[in-house]
């Protein structure tokens, strides 16, 4: 979830799976105008979002909870129409501990063996998820001659992800140790 992410309130049934809210006409999909961000070790929580629903009403409210509807959160529902493709390595992250890595995700820049299939913003979700399937594919095969990112000697492994953003690197910075 960031800025600009469409949001609808799911909550959770009895069998312990997850649906769309739809008993309340106050809260049906809203855009997140707001987050507080809380960010420790690398891996970002948001406790709070500001929303504009569609109605126009704009409210801060917190990213999950359990109340009158039961346990309900926020779910990101913003159309995924990227077929992103990705190299994912491992980085040192620093001694503490005995030392800890941590996962790297950068955009994949032309560092293969042979061209990947298309990738990138597609018309519609179908056509991303479609594209990822023979992206995957690809990735599998040009894969088989890259060490595993465990390695110390990894280049980096190919991975593909259908995301509602063009591919961008994560973390966007090195994470700390907590």
């Amino acid at each position: 979830m960031r800025i600009g992410s469409r949001v609808a309130i799911t909550r959770m049934r009895e069998d312990g799976t997850w649906e769309r809210y739809t008993g309340c006409k106050k809260r049906p999909e809203g855009t997140v105008i707001g987050l507080d961000i809380d960010d420790c070790d690398g891996h970002i929580r948001y406790d709070f979002a500001t929303i504009r629903w569609d109605d126009g009403r704009v409210e801060r409210i917190r990213t999950e909870g359990e109340d009158e509807i039961g346990t309900w959160e926020l779910e990101d529902v913003t159309p995924e129409l990227y077929a992103n493709l990705y190299l994912w390595d491992r980085a040192y992250g620093g001694s503490e501990e005995g030392g800890w890595w941590y996962d790297v995700y950068t955009p994949a820049d032309g560092d293969w063996n042979d061209e990947p299939p298309k990738h990138g913003l597609f018309a519609t979700a179908i056509e991303a998820e479609n594209a990822a399937k023979a992206l995957q594919e690809w990735c599998d095969n040009e894969n088989r001659s890259r060490r595993s990112p465990s390695s110390m000697a990894s280049e980096g492994h190919f991975i593909v992800r259908v995301e509602a953003w063009p591919a961008e690197p994560h973390p966007t910075h090195k994470p700390h140790y907590c």
